[in-house]
């Protein structure tokens, strides 16, 4: 993800790499890491360095294909839940992938469907895709969808990849304590919606660890547990030990033409 701002009276955008999330406090912007680039130090385990190895060059061509899967399906979920008109026709310009990503789309729709049968589910706007700052930590991140599930606040998380990690039960964790914190709310648990394109999945050691149903998903709970927290304060203190770059800024004009250009 990245972060635009824009300055009409300078007439100029303002790019911001996604490693970093800015944070305005009374009028100066701070710079905090992001939560997935932090986890990232994380080792996937035996069988991912196995995958890179036995697919070689086209380990970056799978993983570039995973991402863009997983960004069109957030997206499409991201536009319904804000309640927009969702349509097939809007993955035209990526035929490769289309399908598969609104058949994905669909299995999460059913599984909405349910799921709103069953729960009184509230939220405003804002509630997704709903960036959350930690000013004791430093950091940030994005939280999928912020509902209140039974007057009850429940963070969600959508994954669509082979394998839930570990990390990205942490990667929760991390979340709720950061919404807590700048929300003043208690939040005992969330979600992850796992909904995989693929139907087999093994963890570090070779087995199984969560498998879809029938349906094609599984809903995982995640507890709002001390001992997933502290496992991300351990991951982002490595982290910041060995990364000390700076947030990258590019900045665009907004508008040009010739004679503008011949004046430089």
């Amino acid at each position: 993800m990245k972060f635009y701002e824009f300055n009409e009276d300078e007439k100029r955008i303002d790019i911001f790499n996604e490693r970093f999330y800015p944070r305005k406090l009374e009028g100066e912007i701070k710079w905090y890491r992001n939560v997935t680039t932090q986890l990232g130090i994380v080792d996937k385990g035996y069988y991912y360095h196995q995958f890179l190895k036995s697919n070689g060059f086209n380990a970056d061509v799978i993983t570039a294909r995973a991402g863009d899967f997983g960004s069109l399906t957030h997206g499409l979920i991201e536009r319904f839940l804000l309640k927009e008109k969702v349509s097939y026709y809007d993955l035209s310009f990526n035929q490769e992938l289309a399908t598969f990503v609104w058949e994905r789309f669909n299995v999460w729709l059913g599984w909405f469907k349910e799921f709103s049968k069953e729960h009184k589910i509230e939220y405003k706007p804002e509630a997704v895709e709903l960036i959350t700052y930690s000013d004791t930590y430093e950091s940030a991140g994005t939280c999928d969808w912020l509902p209140k599930i039974d007057n009850v606040p429940c963070p969600f998380d959508w994954k669509t990849g082979k394998n839930v990690y570990d990390e990205h039960i942490v990667q929760l964790v991390t979340y709720i304590r950061f919404l807590e914190e700048e929300y003043k709310i208690t939040i005992p648990k969330g979600y992850i919606g796992w909904f995989p394109e693929k139907k087999t999945t093994i963890d570090e050691d070779g087995k199984k660890k969560y498998s879809p149903n029938k349906k094609g998903y599984r809903i995982i709970e995640v507890v709002n547990s001390p001992e997933a927290f502290d496992l991300y304060l351990s991951a982002r203190k490595w982290f910041n030990k060995k990364n000390t770059d700076q947030p990258k800024i590019l900045t665009l004009p907004l508008e040009v033409n010739l004679e503008s250009l011949t004046k430089e």
